[in-house]
């Protein structure tokens, strides 16, 4: 007799030997006894698996049935623990494990099977299947309500020899790492258990691994020794040879002050319009800009004379923008008027050289702060020229640092008319200057302080003061007059 279950000792028919076909009927090796899908359990055969959720169980009586289990306790209808479905379409086969039982979910066995009531075995045995949960009389019956899912009880049959296949081969290349995963960690359940090995990597054949690399090749270096390639992928080895590490770069990140004044005459109130602009510069990998937001900027005065106004701070709004100084009523200062943008920024983002490995080398860094930049404009004092009807004009502004400027004097000269110029005493360099007709082709004639070849000048020399504009008042000028006609209109070269 079996030890842990029961045979069927009852049914319809009872037989007392094998049951087979007629071996007189001519057809009797084609004809079969019982279809699979007829059978409590066995072997069976499905098209989908909508078909093997749909395999019976068994109900008895009245409304929506009782449940019922075979004599041997481990199977109803066409169920049975332990049977093997084939689902065609997916060229699988699924095992009837009750769930909590045997690895499906918990490890439950024999003991905890056999002291289940009839009622928990058929929920286990289809957990989509109802019964009668309850009967009020004279005919009323409450259907149960299935609390699993079809799939609940179909585990797929894996082949392996310890019962814990393999469930997947991974492969990376880039360590050269081959792992084996199992299904579960040996006991039906938990983290799969893997094997991992590196089956990709070079292993000099030279004992003594202090050796360098004799002669730099690709990526290699002759600072590169045999320790240091021991242990590498023949894909790293390749990668290294072929495309040795790219280095990022970094570099670009400016202030620039521009202005638009270059001469004005000096001690005039002026609305002074700065414009400041900022970069962040290139970064090649990641590419992008290579510092970070803009977070600060100013501007300061330093004009060689000293500053005449403030340190004006600016409105910055990230990333780069930079708000125009407008600064009223400015006092050109005779000389230079120079400023300076400074401008700093935010740590810029990591580097990565070609492998994606950070690079911090060539990274922005708020020791690169700040970025500066300068612009300069001159206040001068304008040269006045004698015009025919015998007052002045103010000639076009020239820099303290001109040569050679010209005066058109395009007047003829009278006895009482002559040609004069009248220059700045404070832009008078080295004591006096010099005074040259000119002639385009032959060379410009001496004139002030001597002739040609030493002669007298034609030129006297005399003090004056002249009224610029409504803020510089008597300002000082050598006034320079012709004692002698040329009755011709002339151009003449003054050098201070």
């Amino acid at each position: 007799m079996p030890t842990n279950y029961s045979l069927p000792n009852q049914g319809q028919y009872t037989f007392t030997d094998y049951i087979g076909i007629n071996s007189a009927d001519p057809q009797h090796a084609k004809r079969h006894l019982f279809p699979s899908i007829l059978l409590n359990g066995g072997f069976q055969e499905m098209p989908e698996t909508v078909d093997m959720h749909e395999i019976p169980v068994e109900t008895s009586g009245n409304g929506f049935g009782t449940p019922k289990i075979t004599m041997d306790g481990f199977g109803s209808g066409r169920r049975r623990v332990g049977m093997l479905v084939h689902v065609l379409a997916e060229k699988k086969i699924y095992k009837l494990i009750p769930q909590g039982f045997y690895g499906n979910g918990g490890n439950n066995g024999l003991t905890e099977w056999n002291a289940l009531t009839d009622i928990q075995k058929y929920e286990l045995l289809s957990p989509t299947a109802t019964y009668n949960a309850s009967y009020t009389p004279p005919n009323n019956y409450t259907e149960s309500t299935p609390t699993g899912a079809a799939g609940d009880c179909w585990v797929e049959l894996e082949f392996g020899s310890d019962g814990n296949p393999i469930s997947a081969i991974n492969y990376t290349q880039s360590t050269g790492t081959l792992e084996v995963v199992l299904t579960h960690d040996g006991t039906g359940g938990g983290t799969p258990i893997s094997f991992s090995k590196v089956v990709d990597k070079y292993e000099s054949a030279l004992a003594d691994t202090t050796t360098n690399v004799p002669t730099a090749v690709g990526g290699f270096q002759t600072s590169d020794t045999v320790a240091g390639l021991n242990g590498m992928t023949h894909s790293q080895m390749w990668d290294k040879l072929l495309f040795p590490t790219v280095n990022p770069t970094g570099s670009g990140a400016f202030a620039n002050l521009t202005e638009s004044y270059n001469l004005l005459e000096a001690q005039s109130l002026i609305n002074m319009n700065l414009t400041p602009t900022a970069g962040r510069g290139t970064l090649s990998n990641p590419s992008g800009n290579w510092a970070g937001n803009i977070n600060d900027a100013y501007i300061t005065d330093i004009s060689s004379g000293g500053a005449t106004i403030s340190q004006q701070n600016l409105t910055t709004s990230p990333p780069s923008t930079i708000n125009a100084l407008t600064y009223s009523n400015y006092p050109v200062v005779l000389g230079e008027n120079k400023f300076k943008l400074w401008v700093s920024f935010d740590q810029g983002p990591m580097p990565l050289d070609s492998t994606g490995a950070d690079y911090p080398g060539v990274r922005y860094n708020l020791a690169n702060n700040p970025k500066t930049n300068t612009t300069e404009f001159e206040g001068v004092f304008p040269i006045y020229l004698g015009k025919a009807d015998g007052t002045w004009e103010k000639r076009g502004l020239v820099s303290q640092g001109a040569n050679d400027i010209q005066c058109v004097q395009n007047y003829a000269e009278t006895e009482s008319l002559k040609h004069k110029i009248a220059v700045p005493q404070v832009m008078v360099q080295g004591g006096d200057i010099t005074i040259e007709l000119y002639h385009p082709t032959l060379g410009n004639n001496p004139s002030y302080p001597n002739g040609v070849g030493g002669a007298p000048s034609v030129w006297t020399k005399t003090a004056g003061t002249f009224t610029v504009h409504a803020n510089a008042v008597d300002i000082d000028y050598w006034i320079y007059e012709k004692t002698a006609s040329t009755a011709l209109g002339n151009t003449w070269i003054v050098n201070w």
